[in-house]
């Protein structure tokens, strides 16, 4: 006889915009099933927003994620780009997120280890 499990979401996840930035703070170790639940919510947020365009800031805290994870998620920037997001911030704890980024995320994706500095720069993106 089998267990059958339902697969319980892991991650957390919330939204805030900031004038045109959208502000994500994330915790948790993300399997499939939270990410998924993640970018739907996303999504419904850019989709209800008034911005044809408009700029990402990601804190990461301690956040990680499966490798399966990490194609949703770019997936997800390449949708955000046709959706008007001109630039994207990540803002990393450690070297491991850093590795991640590097290998996963698109090139023209800033990394950053404060959100001070990410802010900088993403306003940088908006005076070019």
């Amino acid at each position: 006889m089998g267990i059958e499990a339902d697969m319980i979401q892991h991650g957390n996840i919330k939204f805030k915009w900031i004038e045109d930035v959208l502000v994500i703070e994330t915790q948790g170790s993300f399997n499939e099933e939270g990410i998924l639940a993640a970018i739907a919510e996303f999504k419904e947020c850019i989709l209800n927003s008034d911005f044809s365009s408009w700029y990402r800031l990601e804190n990461w805290n301690d956040a990680m994620g499966a490798p399966e994870v990490f194609e949703l998620i770019y997936e997800l920037y390449q949708w955000s780009n046709e959706k008007g997001c001109q630039a994207t911030a990540v803002v990393i704890t450690n070297c491991i997120q850093e590795s991640v980024v590097k290998e996963n995320m698109p090139n023209d994706v800033g990394v950053f280890r404060d959100q001070e500095q990410a802010m900088v720069w993403l306003k940088k993106q908006k005076d070019k």
